[in-house]
């Protein structure tokens, strides 16, 4: 007797997939991903610099201010930038759900 090979192959509105896609179940409704991690960026987060005296004095004292400020922006615009891919990655996941 011969070995019987089974065709595990899926028939999807006409085409033949080995498995569904990632937002296809097998009977070719959409489905939402409920493991998908989306591919945010690095939270790039520097060690902070020491925190400058209240009332700068001398010129040493203004450049830690200004060091200090700088770290305090770039902070912002990392976080901004989080922010930012989040609140996309909620609007898509809305989108999905009203489908």
């Amino acid at each position: 007797m011969q070995p019987v090979q089974i065709d595990n192959s899926l028939n999807v509105r006409g085409v033949v997939h080995s498995q569904p896609p990632n937002n296809v179940n097998p009977t070719g409704n959409p489905t939402i991903q409920q493991n998908r991690i989306p591919n945010f960026p690095p939270l790039q987060s520097l060690p902070p610099p020491p925190n400058p005296p209240e009332h700068p004095a001398t010129e040493q004292e203004r450049q830690m201010q200004i060091q200090y400020e700088q770290w305090l922006y770039s902070q912002q615009q990392v976080l901004t930038m989080h922010l930012k891919c989040y609140e996309t990655e909620v609007h898509k996941l809305r989108k999905i759900k009203k489908v």
